[in-house]
């Protein structure tokens, strides 16, 4: 099992690929939507809206969680078993809930977007390193697509999300 400090890890190389991808990306194409889909600039958005509500998870105390969805019913499941699960989930296309869905405006600009992605890193980090191990895997907290997940389960969610996305983009 992946411990906080190895999945933090790999969420910071998951973010720094994401960085040098929009780097690579010209400004006009990064803004350019991909026909019906979503442009580069909307899927960071997506991340950043999703991935801030996953670190938010780890904003205060794990007993939080525990009085309001109780203890999970089962272990954490491993990387490669949320792998499996999540490639199930999102094997066909998902419609992400309307607080997920990307909301550009004019005012943004790929350094204010790369900012706002940052951002949302350095909370991981300073959110995690605030609990124990064992919390991980203490509380369960509902995720919209996959059901209930422990923490440690969410944790793994951003970073098979953010891979997902960086494929569609790179």
């Amino acid at each position: 099992m992946l411990n906080k400090d190895q999945i933090i890890t790999g969420l910071a190389i998951r973010f720094e690929k994401l960085n040098q991808i929009i780097d690579q990306t010209e400004p006009l194409k990064f803004f350019l939507p991909k026909g019906e889909k979503w442009s580069d600039a909307e899927i960071v958005q997506h991340l950043i809206l999703t991935n801030a509500s996953v670190a938010s998870i780890f904003k205060g105390d794990k007993q939080v969680w525990i009085d309001r969805f109780g203890a999970p019913q089962e272990a954490s499941r491993s990387f490669d078993e949320m792998t499996t699960l999540f490639r199930k989930a999102f094997n066909a296309p998902v419609k992400a809930p309307s607080r997920y869905v990307p909301a550009l405006t004019p005012e943004d600009t790929i350094e204010k977007i790369k900012q706002s992605w940052n951002l949302v890193l350095n909370k991981f980090k300073e959110r995690v390193k605030n609990w124990e191990e064992r919390d991980l895997d203490l509380c369960g907290i509902p995720h919209p697509a996959l059901g209930m997940l422990t923490a440690r389960e969410h944790l793994f969610f951003a970073a098979l999300h953010t891979d997902h996305h960086i494929k569609q983009m790179g």
